[in-house]
């Protein structure tokens, strides 16, 4: 992205910085509208980046006959001196200070588009497809020489992201997926509900740890590897489905069940496969590529469960019985019902985050 383009406010309220405005020293904050058009990570991203690149710049700047702080006002729509000698460094920035280490250490990157130069000899690099975003100047004074400086470089990636939440969304899917394998074994067998309850109910605590460490990791990590709220929308969705899981179980046990039906076991196969859909994509998420197959299953299972859950309940109130039964699988069906439900909004949003970063 892109962070500075040209202002386009009225004249009378972008003719000069103030003075408290400068960048001192080389390095400083930038321009609060910069700020502005840059998202979060970026803008937090930058000052860091700033703090690294300053020291190691200082000669570099030294040698380009940079001021520690102009004498004169600054232009800001051409980010240039209105006058005097040295070179500005308004609009700078910790970001493309960085950008000129690299240049420094990988030696200058060719830029596309072609030069030219405005009336006062400053060299402007416009793209080749928005003529209205500058991305380099070259800042000449009669006493200093020519210098590159860089006020809005392309995006950086100097500061690496934390990979290893890829790892912990996989891990909670595999969870969620034994307990779903645990629940469908029970209803099976059917000899020792009660045991399977209960490693059911392990699965759903140590789901809980793992969604507390990835909770504690966003919290600690400075860039991560796509939107907080994304992650924290992820993590609490495949919670959700865990902990419907553990409630099926229990239900059983509490409704004092004797056997299970047919159809509530064709529902706990829906889950497995749409659990092993999930594990699949999640475990395959770092490159957000080829998932689309994978929640276009989850869709069609939960279509199919829908379907069953209501034939089964339409079945239970045309066949009689006795009304105690009728409304124990009337809520067995619903709460199985509403689990494949949840495992679809876990593919919603592996959806919309591959969709973000495709």
């Amino acid at each position: 992205m892109v962070a500075e383009r040209r202002d386009r406010r009225p004249p009378e309220h972008r003719a000069r910085l103030a003075p408290e405005e400068y960048v001192r020293g080389g390095v400083g904050d930038l321009d609060p509208q910069i700020v502005a058009e840059a998202d979060d990570a970026d803008a937090d991203e930058i000052g860091q980046v700033g703090q690294v690149a300053q020291p190691l710049l200082q000669p570099e700047l030294g040698r380009l006959g940079a001021t520690a702080e102009p004498a004169q006002p600054i232009d800001q729509d051409l980010a240039r001196p209105a006058g005097g000698d040295g070179v500005a460094l308004a609009g700078y920035g910790a970001l493309g200070l960085a950008q000129r280490l690299v240049d420094l250490l990988e030696g200058p990157a060719a830029r596309p588009g072609e030069s030219e130069r405005d009336g006062d000899g400053n060299g402007l690099q416009r793209d080749e497809d928005d003529d209205d975003v500058v991305h380099r100047r070259e800042h000449c004074t009669p006493d200093a020489p020519r210098a590159t400086l860089p006020l809005v470089p392309m995006r950086l990636r100097l500061i690496p992201r934390e990979e290893r939440f890829f790892d912990m969304f996989a891990e909670d899917a595999a969870n969620v997926l034994g307990a779903a394998r645990l629940f469908e074994a029970m209803l099976r067998s059917y000899d020792a509900p009660e045991q399977r309850a209960l490693e059911i109910r392990d699965a759903e605590h140590r789901g809980d740890e793992i969604s507390h460490e990835i909770g504690r990791r966003l919290e600690s990590t400075f860039v991560t590897p796509f939107d907080r709220e994304d992650i924290h929308g992820l993590i609490s969705a495949l919670d959700d489905v865990l902990d419907f899981i553990e409630e099926c179980a229990d239900t059983f046990i509490l409704y004092r069940i004797e056997a299970p039906t047919a159809v509530a076991v064709q529902q706990a196969s829906i889950i497995v496969k749409q659990c092993e859909q999930l594990q699949e994509a999640l475990a395959n998420l770092r490159g957000f590529k080829g998932l689309e197959r994978y929640w276009i299953e989850v869709h069609r299972l939960e279509n199919e469960g829908d379907q069953l859950a209501r034939k089964a309940i339409a079945d239970l109130f045309a066949g009689g019985g006795h009304p105690i039964e009728l409304i124990k699988w009337k809520d067995v069906y619903a709460l199985l019902e509403e689990t494949i439900d949840k495992c679809e909004d876990v593919a919603n949003i592996i959806e919309r985050i591959t969709i973000k970063h495709a």
